[in-house]
């Protein structure tokens, strides 16, 4: 398994998105990320999407949503 991600860095009180980045992997086989998420810290989490960026902005469609 590869080693968790570094320094994640996630945005606050932003209008129907949330930013998140993170350090790259110092894992050289590490060639995607997979983000999950969860509006509920006791819901399972699921699979939203993969990047390869450190970054990514995950679009909130409701007005109130936490996530």
């Amino acid at each position: 398994l590869p080693k968790e991600i570094a320094n994640v860095r996630v945005s606050q009180n932003l209008t129907r998105h949330i930013e998140l980045s993170w350090d790259k992997s110092s894992q050289a086989d590490v060639i995607a990320y997979r983000i999950y998420a969860s509006n509920n810290r006791n819901d399972k989490y699921k699979f939203i999407a993969q990047t390869t960026n450190t970054s990514y902005v995950d679009k909130i469609e409701k007005d109130n949503l936490t996530r």
